[in-house]
């Protein structure tokens, strides 16, 4: 049997084989065992262990460049060492007037998990740079691997781009990458880094339909499963008739099978309330603005116009990206 620890935004009994599903590890050979299940701990309220604690990711926004040229003019620090997934930044210099007709870049978000601080806010284009990398607008939704050092990146054009290390790869077209999505642009994508194998599953979600896959330290994947969810029951998220604008996870491995707080799962939705799933498949919500990680944070975004999230498990941080 494969196994793909996957865990399904779908009701608690069909968090499709949530409980580590047995499969290859990723060199091809059986992989360990082991349950998926953890404690039922109790579910914090947004605190978290420091782990990794990260840099506050030094890159530097520029100012308000006008339209065709969205970066601008001198920027400052957003913090100190570290820097965010997908590569450091140049410092915003001068920006000099656009050529009108471009649009104006999204605006990342970088949330401290241990300290509990927003970073000031800078433009994406300064931080996906380079060849191959991203646009700066139109993301789908954005996922961070831990066992391996990957950034996936969905866009809403229908292409694929994968930062290995610091380099970004030449995109491909999501629909090649993924035949079975069937042409359904990725809302979501999580995963679930199987907590004694080295072994990555995601889920690429777009309200109502999961599909499941192995994400091979080569970039090749395997197909897994691909489900239709039916909505959750309060405190749950509407995952059949809603619509996800963003998720990211969190885990803690030193608390795998000591806690249901090894690891939480959070995803924003359309109707305003944030979703939490921890690791004994327990729901709990806020009102968007209510949730641990935004209320009350100084340079928090609003986080309904946010349309991507991840996490980096290295630096211990949350990031967001969406117009604003």
């Amino acid at each position: 049997m494969r196994l793909a620890f996957a865990l399904l935004w779908g009701s608690a009994l069909a968090l499709a084989n949530a409980c580590l599903v047995l499969g290859e590890s990723d060199t091809g050979g059986p992989s360990g065992g082991g349950g998926a299940g953890g404690g039922g701990g109790a579910i914090g309220d947004g605190s978290w262990p420091d782990g990794n604690s990260g840099g506050s990711g030094a890159t530097t926004s520029g100012g308000g460049g006008s339209a065709g040229s969205p970066s601008g003019g001198g920027g400052s620090p957003s913090g100190g060492g570290g820097s965010p997934s997908g590569g450091g930044a140049p410092s915003g210099g001068g920006g000099s007037g656009g050529s009108g007709g471009g649009s104006v870049s999204w605006t990342l978000f970088s949330y401290d998990w241990g300290s509990g601080v927003w970073s000031a806010p800078t433009a994406l284009e300064l931080v996906w740079s380079g060849t191959n990398a991203p646009p700066s607008t139109g993301i789908a939704s954005v996922v961070q691997l831990e066992h391996y050092d990957r950034l996936l990146v969905f866009t809403d054009s229908g292409q694929f781009h994968v930062r290995s290390g610091s380099a970004w790869k030449t995109p491909v077209a999501t629909s090649a990458k993924f035949p079975e999505l069937g042409g359904l642009t990725p809302r979501s994508t999580y995963h679930v880094a199987s907590p004694t194998i080295v072994a990555e599953s995601i889920t690429i979600f777009s309200n109502p339909t999961a599909v499941i896959y192995d994400y091979k330290s080569d970039d090749s994947v395997v197909f897994e499963q691909k489900v239709t969810v039916p909505d959750e029951a309060p405190p749950g998220p509407p995952q059949g008739t809603g619509t996800v604008l963003w998720d990211f996870e969190v885990r803690d491995p030193s608390l795998y099978l000591k806690s249901g707080d090894w690891y939480r799962a959070y995803a924003g939705y359309a109707n305003g309330n944030v979703y939490q799933l921890d690791g004994a498949f327990v729901w709990k919500s806020w009102p968007m603005g209510s949730a641990p990680f935004f209320a009350g944070k100084a340079n928090a975004p609003d986080p309904l116009k946010m349309r991507a999230a991840w996490f980096d498990a290295k630096l211990n941080r949350a990031y967001f990206v969406g117009p604003v």
